[in-house]
């Protein structure tokens, strides 16, 4: 079982990547799934209703639901920005092999990309998911969950 995860910023071009990455492995005639994470919890919940704790148990369910299809390999777009969520996402999925790839954008490129997705969007969003983005590289942040296990 592979699990790839496809991690950055908002805007830094997740989604558009997973679905590239998507389309070559079908055109190989790869059996696998391809899921947006943040996808599986839009909506408006109650309060007290954790936004990741519904996503997460709806890839259990949906995950489930491939795995007894036969699927072998996940092809994941989400923003990962700490181990624990990495961990949160293996634990779901088990897999024996996982790669995460890290798409980086200028701060100027997500703000357009979003600006074009989401009018609605505030600006300053963009500036502090890029500050947060460059300490954590700063600091190694992506050597120390990022990559092959």
């Amino acid at each position: 079982m592979r699990l790839l995860i496809v991690t950055g910023s908002m805007g830094a071009g997740k989604t558009t990547a997973l679905g590239e990455a998507s389309d070559l492995l079908a055109q190989r005639e790869f059996v696998h799934a391809a899921l947006d994470f943040d996808g599986l919890a839009i909506g408006r919940f109650p309060a007290n209703m954790n936004r990741r704790e519904m996503a997460i148990a709806n890839l259990v369910s949906i995950w489930r639901n491939f795995r007894e299809a036969g699927t072998t390999a996940l092809l994941l777009a989400a923003a990962v920005e700490t181990r624990t969520e990495l961990d949160q996402l293996r634990s779901v999925v088990r897999p024996d092999e996982t790669v995460c790839c890290r798409l980086r954008a200028s701060i100027a490129t997500m703000e357009a990309r979003v600006r074009v997705r989401e009018p609605g969007n505030p600006p300053a969003a963009f500036r502090q998911a890029g500050a947060r983005s460059r300490r954590g590289a700063r600091r190694g942040g992506d050597r120390r969950f990022l990559g092959r296990q």
